[in-house]
């Protein structure tokens, strides 16, 4: 999918599973923007929305979450 000014944007999915046992670690989905400008520098930014919920029983000291985090970032090329 391409948004105005042909930024690209991508759909990014993971499913967490434990190597042996067959754990469920819960899942996530992405968003990701980013676009170059200028000479050297390109804007990103994303989206996470993690789903821990239907996760593996939680131990006492790490619980089953939900988190979604937003960040900006720009970086320069030199």
């Amino acid at each position: 999918m391409t948004l105005p000014a042909q930024t690209p944007v991508r759909f990014v999915y993971h499913k967490f599973d434990a190597d042996y046992g067959g754990g469920n670690y819960g899942q996530e989905f992405d968003v990701l923007a980013s676009k170059a400008f200028g000479k050297h520098w390109i804007a990103t930014l994303e989206y996470a929305c993690y789903d821990g919920l239907d996760a593996a029983t939680p131990s006492l000291t790490v619980p089953n979450v939900n988190l979604q985090r937003f960040r900006a970032q720009i970086e320069s090329n030199f």
